[in-house]
């Protein structure tokens, strides 16, 4: 069961990244931000599926419904999810801030 939910996390993974690559092609600035823009919140409304799936892998596990490997690996992608949501927050805050403290 787990091997098959591994190979299904890596699919979505690659997904994800020919994705990037596509918002990658050349546009205009415009563009780029509304894409950048949608990127995000596809990405931040995924984060969100994920740990709502866990809250309820969890609680069909509490009912007997689940497996224990199925609340474990719903957990561990809800969380590598949430930090690398938190990271890109953590890097445009950075980039913020140095944008800030250039002199004019």
């Amino acid at each position: 069961m787990s091997v098959i939910r591994a190979e299904q996390l890596l699919q979505q993974m690659q997904a994800l990244s020919r994705q990037a690559q596509t918002l990658q092609a050349d546009t205009t600035d415009n563009d780029k931000a509304h894409n950048f823009q949608a990127f995000l919140q596809q990405s931040l409304t995924e984060v969100d599926n994920a740990q709502h799936n866990s809250s309820a892998i969890k609680q069909a596990f509490e009912t007997g419904q689940a497996s224990l490997a199925d609340v474990m690996i719903a957990g561990q992608k809800a969380e590598l999810g949430f930090q690398g949501v938190l990271q890109v927050r953590n890097k445009l805050l950075k980039a913020y801030e140095e944008i800030m403290n250039l002199p004019l």
